[in-house]
């Protein structure tokens, strides 16, 4: 069982083999993802895997292509998050970062972890 989250009504009751998070946090306002994150996590089955992939922050033109490419599309000024910080929230919340890649596609850059969460 899959749930991607995406900007719903309300969050889907019960707990999934998998969730993702992707291409979502850089359009959450900076005092809001931690709680998107924990809430997410709540949602991952025991053993289940957290799929986190977002915009990278490093190096400078990768993120300032990311960034002029959601404005322009979207009209929005994203908010980057370190990844370093989204590994500190992760481990707080009990998730094992167990395959972490850097994408890059053209001029773009992301940034994937998969967590997994305890049994």
């Amino acid at each position: 069982q899959f749930f991607f989250f995406f900007f719903t009504k309300q969050w889907p009751s019960g707990l999934f083999d998998v969730v993702g998070l992707h291409a979502v946090l850089h359009h959450v306002p900076p005092q809001f993802p931690r709680g998107l994150i924990a809430r997410a996590t709540e949602s991952v089955k025991p053993n289940g895997i957290l799929l986190y992939k977002d915009m990278a922050d490093t190096p400078w033109f990768p993120a300032t292509m990311n960034r002029i490419h959601d404005f322009v599309m979207a009209g929005e000024r994203i908010h980057y998050l370190p990844i370093q910080r989204f590994q500190e929230w992760a481990s707080e919340l009990g998730l094992t970062v167990e395959h972490a890649e850097e994408v890059s596609r053209y001029w773009y850059r992301h940034q994937l972890r998969i967590c997994r969460k305890p049994a």
